[in-house]
């Protein structure tokens, strides 16, 4: 009986996960077969070109986004530093997906290559009460990113989670090569 119930319980937070999302139907995890010794196996991860290819090629495909791993870079602002939790995606995440912003535009916040979005603990811990929009904040001790927008607290019930955003154009020039992560697209209505 305890088992049941428990099973029950969880179902129930599984079920519900996501569904916060106003495009929640329209939203989908783009999977890739790879092939091993004769075996298939299933990954979330695609290659790093397919997300701006398949809105090209793929004509109910409205918008789509690369979704990279967790990072956790150094931030610096004055004399306050410390390694947050959070992602590089493509400028059309926000527009995509219902994290509301309780400063900044959805449509362009991660317009600019070096636009980073962050949550409201995160503008806290860095600008105390002061508004964090239009201010910069150090990466890794090398790149400055200006603050476009202030996330409201990422629901509970999300599947992804993070403190910050990054547009992905900003991790792609340090990197060299193709890179893979996950891509999440928008089909049209």
């Amino acid at each position: 009986m305890t088992c049941s119930l428990l099973i029950m319980l969880w179902l129930k937070d599984e079920m519900n996960r996501d569904k916060f999302h106003q495009n929640g139907k329209r939203l989908y995890r783009v999977m890739e077969n790879q092939f091993y010794s004769g075996d298939i196996s299933t990954y979330p991860s695609t290659p790093g070109i397919l997300a701006e290819n398949i809105v090209k090629d793929v004509p109910e495909i409205e918008m789509a986004s690369q979704v990279l791993w967790e990072e956790q870079p150094l931030f610096t602002v004055g004399n306050t530093f410390d390694k947050e939790k959070g992602r590089y995606v493509q400028k059309d995440f926000l527009r995509m997906f219902s994290f509301k912003l309780a400063k900044g535009d959805a449509a362009t916040a991660l317009a600019n290559i070096d636009a980073i979005v962050i949550s409201k603990s995160l503008a806290k811990k860095y600008f105390n009460n002061e508004d964090p929009i239009g201010k910069m904040i150090k990466i890794d001790n090398k790149e400055n990113v200006m603050v476009t927008g202030v996330l409201e607290e990422i629901p509970e019930l999300s599947s992804l989670k993070f403190d910050f955003l990054l547009n992905f154009e900003q991790w792609r020039k340090k990197m060299i090569g193709p890179k893979n992560g996950v891509i999440m697209v928008q089909d049209v209505m």
